[in-house]
């Protein structure tokens, strides 16, 4: 990458690779300094300190591209690499505890994806696959003898997550008519890695789905056009859904829903203080689907 002075980054040109293929590259790298939780300190909750360190992003990706491959008009293959690492401490007053915890997520990206034109058909199509893993750490420091005590991470150490997607689309004009339609398939895995010592379970969880889109457009006239849309949508639980325990930023206390199972807890009646218990056994957390609908 190139510096732009105008600002952002101009992309290089792309290199040659055989007689129609090229490779283009891009890394990024950005880092905070010492940011802060202003809602949680003076004019928020009263905390003496409470930020993040370190706050630090290093993203790279190669992408090679080549057309006219296997009846293909566009085939290009990517691998990329996303690292994230992130801090967070707090300490009520200057001489209590210090809790500071700090975690490095690391994902790997791998794409392949195809374009053709067959009569007034646009295909496109493609599979993904991202792999992350989350290595973590906590420690509570006492601010007067400087004694160091482990903790459990908000998500545990060596927790996995895999999302793998495989998907096509398609879009075809007839006369005043454009139809579009596309479909996914998506699959989730999650993995924590089991430790006695924070009581944390050996847990694995797979959710997958089906989600589509469609859509139409149809010219009425030179300057107006008629639209049509409709598609499901579908989020899966992620690690810091399942993964999560401890004190949220609103006061409350989060547990896992595994862990909620185990104590025997039963779905209230409301979020509320208030709320009494229907008696229900807390279910299995499950994803989120949505079907929106565009006239």
């Amino acid at each position: 990458m190139t510096t732009n002075p105008h600002g952002g980054v101009r992309p290089r040109p792309a290199i040659r690779a055989g007689a129609r293929g090229t490779i283009n590259t891009t890394f990024l790298h950005n880092r905070q300094s010492d940011p802060t939780r202003y809602d949680r300190i003076y004019g928020g909750d009263g905390l003496y300190r409470s930020g993040f360190d370190p706050q630090q992003l290093d993203f790279g990706v190669v992408r090679y591209r080549r057309p006219g491959t296997a009846g293909l008009e566009d085939f290009s293959a990517a691998l990329s690499v996303n690292r994230q690492k992130d801090g967070r401490y707090e300490q009520t007053r200057p001489t209590t505890v210090v809790d500071a915890q700090r975690s490095v997520t690391t994902a790997l990206g791998y794409q392949l994806e195809g374009r053709r034109v067959l009569s007034a058909h646009q295909l496109h199509g493609g599979v993904e696959l991202y792999r992350e893993r989350i290595d973590a750490s906590r420690e509570i420091v006492d601010a007067v003898t400087k004694v160091t005590a482990p903790n459990r991470p908000d998500i545990p150490d060596g927790t996995r997550y895999a999302t793998l997607g495989i998907f096509a689309s398609d879009a075809v004009t007839v006369g005043r008519i454009k139809l579009i339609g596309g479909i996914r398939y998506g699959r989730f895995t999650l993995a924590m890695r089991p430790d006695a010592a924070f009581n944390v379970a050996d847990e694995h969880v797979t959710s997958e789905a089906v989600t589509f889109n469609a859509g139409a457009t149809v010219s009425v006239t030179s300057q107006v056009n008629a639209t049509f849309n409709m598609s499901r949508g579908f989020r899966a639980a992620n690690a810091a859904d399942f993964g999560t325990i401890g004190l949220t930023g609103g006061g409350g206390f989060e547990i896992t829903p595994l862990r909620a199972a185990d104590l025997g807890g039963a779905v209230g009646t409301t979020a509320a203080t208030g709320a009494r218990s229907t008696g229900v056994p807390v279910p299995a957390l499950g994803p989120e689907v949505v079907y929106a609908f565009e006239p």
